[in-house]
């Protein structure tokens, strides 16, 4: 029985022990499982308000679209913990590290948990802020786009984007004992093996306030 309060408050012991252990996926599967669900959720209510709001005549499509969103949702974040895994790999032999990546995956998956939390929580805020989304009456796509980009860099959809940066790094805080543990570098290394990634994925994701 793995406990949540090791991974989150002291990995270092956590992964020592895990690490003796044979690679299993079924729990990290379940965590990413979780955050996709949560992820899927917000997809499909944000997509599905935004489809109400569209000229007459789309909104039988409404929930047909929100599914898409929903599913995409889904894949996306099983895409996502892949590309975190990969990336901390690649890093890992740039390091001269002893990566297993089924290992990795097992540890990326175990350092998504405080994702969950950030998921809840973002999720509140876009749903809650739905009611600020108003798009013109018209079918000219430009003017729908333009409300949409005023919608995600507005004050509430920041302090979501910046509440997932934060989890994000409570999550990179884990990865890197995760990493020392499993492939043999020291805690120096290891934190950039996990450094690096987490600045492309910070440099891409705050990359809509400069644009």
């Amino acid at each position: 029985m793995i406990s949540v309060t090791d991974i989150l408050v002291t990995p270092r012991h956590f992964f020592g022990e895990l690490c003796k252990k044979e690679t299993d996926l079924k729990i990290p599967v379940l965590i990413i499982l979780i955050i996709a669900f949560i992820g899927g959720i917000s997809a499909y209510v944000v997509t599905g308000k935004t489809m109400t709001m569209m000229p007459s005549g789309m909104e039988g499509a409404a929930f047909i679209v929100s599914l898409i969103g929903f599913s995409a949702a889904l894949i996306m974040t099983f895409i996502i913990w892949i590309i975190w895994a990969v990336a901390i790999m690649i890093m890992v032999y740039i390091l001269k590290g002893k990566p297993s990546f089924t290992r990795l995956l097992e540890i990326v998956g175990y350092g998504f948990i405080p994702q969950i939390f950030g998921s809840i929580i973002s999720m509140g805020i876009m749903i809650t802020s739905l009611p600020d989304l108003v798009l013109p009456a018209t079918s000219n796509m430009q003017e729908i786009e333009a409300a949409m980009k005023a919608f995600t860099n507005s004050p509430a959809m920041m302090a979501a984007m910046f509440i997932g940066v934060i989890f994000t790094l409570w999550s990179a805080y884990i990865w890197t004992f995760g990493v020392k543990e499993s492939s043999k570098l020291e805690l120096k290394k290891a934190a950039i093996c996990v450094a690096v990634p987490l600045v492309i994925y910070i440099l891409l994701t705050t990359s809509s306030l400069f644009m």
